[in-house]
């Protein structure tokens, strides 16, 4: 396991990553191609075999400065796959994915949960705060998938996998047996913080999108009140900011606005801007991260959740050009140990 600053790796380290993979005998490779090494053509010369498409939304915009030129960069991929003779899976419920399955005559299959023209959809469906079961259909003939992820973000994420091992030859009911035959954990990606008392959720979400969806996974599961704890990194797309500040103080009951890497700029003045969204007199302004964590945790009871969100799997926090060690699992669970008397 190697730590790395980029999604996509630089060309040269890339390519030399591939040869030490293949001298080790790695047969199959699955990698998150980031939309810069697509623009910037750093992950252009490989020859994918498949594709995998989940969904495009406000994000990137510093870099790609509009969603055509982002969706552009993203849609390099899947030519590269056509070209190649290669099979794409694609989400047919992002508007996005529609528009690609309509532009490019690729072999594959589409999934959703919402859109019934969907190759593999899920049908009905029990999500719970334990994990997911699932009725799903396919070409092949229906499974039943039980997982212990939760949320609609991770069962569309599922599905994406059911068409990927579908395509590779794999039937329906072995599908279900090795998905539902193991508990999966994600550090970072809507990871519950074990503890009798409350419910506590780390999780990546940095765009308004992805923070709309993980309070709507947490509003699903029944809780008397949520807290999210977020901020807004510096350096970064400042569109989105004020976005964020709406999809978290209409997605949650208490919203906590912090500093999230705020690199070169000053964190209040990103906190502003996050500010400039942000819906009603339900939220609170604690720039230090460490002490907004504390406070959403002394405000949380036995049937509330706390979203932390922001850093996910991080484990540290940016602060002008330097990195210092911060992580948001070891800050929950400190004022977790803080509370224990209350509960």
């Amino acid at each position: 396991m190697e730590k790395a600053s980029l999604t996509t790796p630089p060309t040269h380290r890339l390519f030399s990553l591939l040869r030490r993979m293949a001298d080790d005998g790695v047969e199959d490779l699955f990698m998150e191609v980031s939309s810069h090494s697509m623009a910037t053509e750093r992950a252009t010369a490989l020859a994918y075999r498949e594709g995998i498409f989940t969904n495009l939304t406000g994000d990137h915009l510093d870099y790609h400065q509009n969603m055509e030129s982002y969706y552009r960069a993203k849609r390099k991929l899947f030519e590269i796959v056509k070209e190649r003779g290669g099979k794409w899976v694609v989400n047919r419920d992002d508007p996005y994915g529609r528009r690609l399955l309509g532009e490019l005559t690729l072999t594959g299959l589409s999934y959703g949960m919402e859109n019934s023209s969907a190759d593999v959809r899920a049908e009905a469906r029990n999500l719970h705060r334990q994990g997911m079961e699932v009725e799903v259909s396919t070409p092949k003939g229906p499974f039943l998938l039980k997982s212990n992820l939760i949320g609609a973000t991770n069962l569309s994420n599922l599905l994406a996998v059911t068409a990927l091992a579908l395509l590779r030859g794999y039937t329906p009911q072995e599908i279900g047996t090795r998905l539902g035959g193991v508990k999966i954990r994600i550090p970072g990606r809507m990871d519950r913080v074990e503890n009798p008392h409350t419910s506590v959720y780390i999780d990546y979400a940095h765009s308004d999108d992805s923070l709309s969806k993980a309070l709507e996974t947490l509003r699903g599961l029944n809780f008397r009140k949520i807290i999210v704890v977020f901020g807004a990194g510096g350096d970064r797309d400042k569109t989105k900011r004020p976005r964020m500040g709406k999809a978290a103080t209409e997605g949650a009951d208490e919203a906590i606005i912090t500093s999230d890497n705020p690199r070169t700029e000053d964190p209040l003045a990103i906190i502003r801007d996050v500010e400039a969204g942000a819906v009603g007199d339900g939220y609170a302004v604690i720039p230090d991260r460490r002490e907004a964590i504390r406070e959403a945790i002394r405000r949380a009871g036995p049937n509330d959740a706390v979203l932390v969100a922001g850093k996910g799997h991080e484990d540290y926090q940016i602060l002008g050009t330097q990195k210092v060690h911060f992580s948001d699992f070891e800050e929950v669970e400190r004022s977790l140990r803080e509370e224990k008397g209350r509960w």
